[in-house]
This record gives structure tokens, sequence and C-alpha cells, in this order.
């Protein structure tokens, strides 16, 4: 059974989830997202592992601060809240923004992951199309300030790799126009211009990339996870950026494998001793 709570940690208020059993998995979800977005997902592993999922700061039903909204900002919050939670050591799940906080989670405290996984990660090295974000952060500002939740309804059924009802599109959509005005403006900043690629060979840690082939960030997923010196990657075709959402049942299936195995590539292989 999963519990429902809220920890006081960096002086802010986080509305958690636990499903108290097994080895934790800390869960990070992404950019204009909560916690619901592992929802579909969890069902799958909570009789494995323990899984605790939270909405990051500005998000969700956590407290809405006017700043800590970085890289350094939110591995700090991770590492507080798995703390608080009196955990030493996690497998750590990152969706999107999550992802890209996963990463430098591993560069700046490696000793505190088991396993990592990253799914459709935000680039290491940030947006290379400025413009064309800031177009689409414009419009995106337009629509939460008019609360105009029918344009997103209809985007997310006509986008989804996946057949959605409009009332799975209309939940999916609160978050986005729900998100703290500072969470929107500073994370987006975050994402824009990230600049942490060169660190990733500092990365010993296992670490799986699960990507879609149709998400508009796979080239940015491939060139990243070359840069890693002990990943493994799964690629789902037909499936786009939402994969937790999407394909939840086969994600976790992929998820609890790599738990098991850990990194399997053809170094490992080749050095497997039969």
């Amino acid at each position: 059974m999963t519990k429902e709570n809220s920890l006081l940690i960096n002086n802010i208020n986080i509305s958690y989830t636990d499903s108290q059993n097994g080895f934790p998995v800390i869960f990070q979800h992404g950019y204009t997202n909560s916690k619901k977005v592992w929802a579909e997902l969890i069902p799958f592993l909570i009789n494995d592992y323990r899984c605790i999922t939270f909405d990051s700061r500005g998000c969700g039903e956590s407290d809405r601060p006017q700043e800590g909204f970085t890289l350094d900002g939110y591995v700090s919050d991770i590492i507080a809240i798995a703390d608080t939670l009196g955990i030493e050591k996690f497998n750590f799940v990152g969706h999107s923004m999550g992802g890209l906080i996963g990463m430098w989670l591993a560069c700046k405290i490696p000793e505190r992951i088991n396993k990592m996984i990253l799914i459709a990660p935000a680039p290491s090295n940030g947006i290379n199309d400025g413009l064309l974000f800031e177009d689409m952060m414009k419009r995106n500002r337009k629509i939460r300030k008019d609360q105009d939740i029918d344009i997103l309804i209809q985007e997310r059924i006509r986008t989804s790799s996946m057949p959605i009802t409009e009332q799975q599109a209309r939940e999916r959509s609160y978050d986005f126009l729900d998100v703290s005005d500072e969470h929107f403006e500073q994370s987006g900043q975050m994402i824009l211009n990230a600049n942490i690629q060169t660190h990733l060979k500092e990365i010993l840690n296992d670490v799986l990339y699960i990507a879609g082939a149709a998400d508009f960030l796979i080239k940015d997923n491939l060139k990243d996870y070359l840069l890693m010196r002990n990943a493994t990657l799964h690629v789902f075709s037909r499936i786009g950026h939402s994969i937790p959402r999407e394909i939840p049942k086969e994600c976790a299936l992929v998820m609890k494998d790599f738990f098991k195995h850990g990194v399997v590539n053809f170094k490992t292989l080749n050095n497997n001793k039969r």
C-alpha cells in the first residue's frame, strides 16, 4: 500500500508517497508535471521495491517558494528527502527534466545512488535552438495565463503515441496549468541553459537510458548515452516522450530487469565468465 504524506525539507513542505517496503527507489518527475506522472507505473513495482514519489518544489501539492529551481537545488531536495526518510542508498528514476537532475545527482553525490534510470531525459547540454524554445515558452505563458485547458487537451490527444481518452488528456493537462510561475520560468531556463555534458564521463554508476523512438529528444538522448562510461540503452519503438504514462507496464518490466541485472552491453558480455 502506498502512503501519502508530507515532509519538511530545506524549509519547504514536500508532498510525497511511500510504498514503504523493499529497496528504495526515488522518482523525480519532469518539467510542469507532478508525482501523478508515475501513478500508472508504480503498481507494477511496489511488490518488489519501496517506491517514493514526490511533487517537486512549485509543483502539485508541494510548497511554492521563490527560488531553488536549479540543478543544485533539486539535487539538494532529493538528498534531503532521502535523509529525512532514513535512506542512505537508493535507486533513482528521473523522467525528462528529472533525468537531467539525475545526471547531476550522479555527478555530485554518486555514492548515494545504487542504480539510475533516465527516462527520455532533458539534454545535458541544453536546448540547441534557443529561439524555438523561447517561442514555445511565449506560447505556453499565454496558455497558462488564459488557463486554456481545451487547447492542451486536444494537443495531448493528437500527439500521444498511444490512444488516450479526453478525461485522461484533461487530467494530464492540470499540472501544466498548476505549477508555480517561479517553477515554470526558472526551471525552463535551467533546461534551456543546461551545461553538464562534459561531466557525464565522470558518472560510474550503473545507468539505464530509456528512450522513445518517436521522441523529439531521441538524438540528444543518444548523444548523452554514448558519453556514459557504464550505461545501457532501451528504445521503445513508436513511443514518444511520455513513456511512464503511455506504456507503464512495459516500462516497468524494463526497469525491473535493469534493477536485477544491472548494465548489460558488449563490454559486460565480453567480460562474462561462464
